[in-house]
């Protein structure tokens, strides 16, 4: 039996290359995915032999009137398990290790405000632009993000695994597989 994931907002941000890339290396997932361009994903689910979650709900009677998220909802990692789970992997890897990069440190939103200040008053114009560039996105990291899941389980023939049981597995893919590698050439 194949385990099922969901994917969201993140395909977006990661490309669906990725995504088709984790299918092909391991035929054990099968994969469920929110997604914005509906028609390019439909030929996707078909050459790949998986369904949507998006799509099922979308034409389910049952949906109407009812607010349905699709995401892990009380399953879900906190941001500090996720990066964990990162640094874990990344230090098993040793083309990673010789980056000798810093663990993020999680912060709460005002003491991340003084230091956003502090930058933009002494820091110079790289790192001024590369904070200037989060100060939509950080505040949305402080926000509670824990979606009730209950409607998607009941009207889905499945419930999603946890990421605990495969986000560590996807980023040793990922590595494995040069994800990312031509992107970081090319800059």
């Amino acid at each position: 039996m194949k385990e099922k994931i969901l994917v969201t907002g993140a395909t977006g941000l990661i490309g669906g290359g990725v995504l088709e890339r984790m299918l092909d290396a391991d035929t054990s997932l099968e994969a469920y995915v929110l997604v914005r361009d509906e028609g390019r994903w439909n030929r996707e689910f078909h050459r790949w032999g998986h369904n949507g979650a998006s799509a099922r709900l979308a034409l389910d009677h049952r949906t109407a009137g009812r607010t349905v998220h699709l995401c892990s909802g009380k399953r879900a990692l906190t941001l500090g398990e996720l990066l964990d789970v990162a640094y874990d992997t990344w230090e098993r890897d040793a083309e990673w290790r010789k980056r000798k990069l810093a663990r993020a440190i999680i912060t709460d939103l005002a003491t991340y405000r003084m230091f956003e200040r502090a930058v933009m008053e002494t820091g110079d114009p790289r790192l001024r632009a590369l904070i200037s560039s989060l100060s939509h996105f950080v505040p949305q990291m402080a926000l509670p993000k824990c979606f009730d899941t209950a409607v998607a389980d009941e009207l889905l023939d499945f419930v999603p695994p946890p990421p605990s049981t495969y986000w560590g597995r996807m980023l040793t893919n990922l590595i494995a597989t040069g994800w990312g590698a031509a992107d970081e050439a090319a800059a």
